[in-house]
């Protein structure tokens, strides 16, 4: 199942590869567009060519931290909502409850087999607070009519840049 975490983690690793690809465009290298380096072969590019390139992710890097800031990762101080039997929450009523969680070795079984989502519904009968948070903090939210308008607007910024770049880069 797919969860906010599962696609924050997407959209960080894809940031990070553009700010990778990006600083290896400055020493040159192009090996991470292997389409592109079968095309032009032995041929040094221009520095112009590689600027141009480099521009473009940075602008793409650019508009996917507008869209997901990383000043407003969903992830932040909520990383017992992945592993509740090592990180621990701020709050503290939630913090008794983690513990009694933590030392429960039947949640302990069913948390490594099942989904994070499928845990958290079964913890939700004993420790009906803490499962309600985690939940509401791990499921893709429902969004108001604004949102989805960025949302669609930013899936079709992103779909022509990938279109441009599908001609001529293979992705790594």
């Amino acid at each position: 199942m797919t969860t906010v975490f599962k696609l924050s983690d997407k959209v960080a690793a894809f940031k990070a590869k553009l700010e990778l690809w990006g600083r290896r465009l400055n020493r040159g290298i192009l090996d991470m567009f292997q389409t592109l380096v079968g095309i032009v072969g032995e041929t040094e590019l221009e520095h112009s060519f590689c600027q141009l390139v480099h521009d473009h992710l940075s602008l793409l890097l650019k508009e996917f931290e507008r869209y997901f800031p990383t000043t407003k990762d969903p992830r932040t101080g909520k990383e017992w909502i992945r592993d509740p039997f090592v990180n621990k929450p701020g709050g503290s009523s939630m913090s008794m409850q983690l513990l009694e969680i933590a030392n429960d070795g039947g949640l302990k079984t069913t948390f490594k087999t099942t989904t994070l989502p499928v845990f958290w519904i079964k913890v939700m009968a004993e420790y009906p607070e803490i499962a309600t948070t985690a939940l509401k903090s791990l499921l893709p939210l429902i969004w108001h009519s604004s949102e989805l308008n960025k949302i669609n607007h930013f899936i079709f910024i992103f779909g022509v840049a990938v279109f441009y770049f599908e001609g001529m880069f293979k992705y790594n």
